[in-house]
């Protein structure tokens, strides 16, 4: 099992981006967020190494203590040769916020996508489905950058997600 270090949002914005997911779900073209029966959310680091979730819990409540951020989600985009569609996200902080995570196992034990020199803010909206659709549908219902607060920082084990541990901030 796979861990992770998640930062989930406010509710006005964790509305709209389930708003979009369900959409793309009415239209046919991915159910695949809906599925996974998890809250719109930004990953920080990924670990393979589920023997590392100790050290992640064990630091969660000092990450907190950085992750109330103020951020802006959007504009939609989508990772070359893929059907994973997205939304940005950025804000002071962030990086700041994501690189602290890393430190705490170091890059060898993270995911490549997740390490800090190669890590894109995102909110995924698909992971799989019609790339074209999904990205002219998120264009369309997400023209520009909405304000979204981080309220939970939450550590995750999967596939299922199963939240090891929450904590507000």
């Amino acid at each position: 099992m796979a861990v992770a270090v998640t930062l989930l949002f406010d509710p006005v914005a964790t509305a709209s981006v389930r708003e979009i997911w369900h959409r793309m779900a009415e239209l046919g073209i991915s159910s695949s967020m809906l599925d996974l029966h998890y809250p719109p959310h930004l990953t920080l680091i990924v670990v393979e190494d589920e023997g590392m979730a100790g050290q992640l819990d064990r630091a969660l409540p000092d990450l907190a203590q950085d992750a109330r951020l103020n951020l802006t989600l959007g504009p939609p985009g989508r990772f070359v040769d893929t059907d994973v569609v997205w939304l940005g996200v950025d804000g002071a902080g962030l990086r700041e916020l994501q690189a602290k995570a890393a430190t705490l196992v170091g890059d060898a034990a993270i995911a490549p996508h997740y390490r800090p020199d190669a890590w894109v803010p995102h909110v995924t909206l698909q992971t799989a489905g019609h790339g074209d659709a999904a990205l002219e549908l998120a264009h369309t219902m997400w023209p520009t950058q909405q304000a979204a607060e981080v309220r939970t920082i939450e550590l995750v084990g999967f596939s299922p997600i199963v939240t090891l541990k929450r904590l507000g901030v």
